[in-house]
């Protein structure tokens, strides 16, 4: 199966799953963690997710992710987020992203894979994240800053464009 990236003559569309894995051992938002991945090309961190593929589901794509990139089959649980996210990468082309994120519940003794390969071959490296840590790092989406904080209710619709986030009424 294929994924879900298509180029056009003004860019690139890619339809992507997501899942927010957050660690929350106390009621204490300062000790929760937010799992996301780094390599060694970019200087941002990012979430765990990728392209849809032909024929999947969001939730099922959003599993094969999480399965992929920690190493762990997790239950997927509910839509927290859809974003659409406009930008143009390092070597000038124009993407347009549209990524539904879904809660992952983790258990105590979950750790994940130190290690996976990404888009591109890229190795990446997986992180537990703390809220005082995104404050001083460049990481996307934005919207899982809030993630740290509390699980939010219903679903949240957020557009990054040109670096700014913005959560338009739906």
């Amino acid at each position: 199966m294929s994924d879900l990236r298509f180029p056009s003559t003004d860019g690139i569309f890619e339809l992507r799953a997501a899942g927010i894995i957050v660690r929350r051992p106390t009621a204490d938002p300062a000790d929760s963690r937010l799992l996301m991945i780094t390599n060694a090309q970019d200087a941002y961190a990012y979430s765990i997710g990728g392209a849809v593929m032909f024929g999947e589901t969001m939730r099922e794509a959003a599993a094969r992710e999480v399965l992929e990139e920690t190493g762990t089959p997790l239950p997927i649980g509910d839509l927290a987020a859809v974003e659409q996210t406009m930008f143009t990468d390092g070597d000038g082309r124009p993407w347009h992203v549209v990524t539904h994120h879904y809660w992952v519940d983790v258990p105590d003794d979950f750790v994940p894979a130190e290690r996976s390969v990404g888009f591109e071959a890229a190795e990446e490296t997986l992180h537990w994240l703390s809220a005082h840590d995104l404050e001083h790092m460049t990481f996307y989406p934005a919207c899982y800053a809030d993630a740290t904080v509390a699980r939010w209710s219903g679903v949240r619709y957020f557009m990054e464009r040109g670096g700014q986030v913005t959560e338009p009424e739906t």
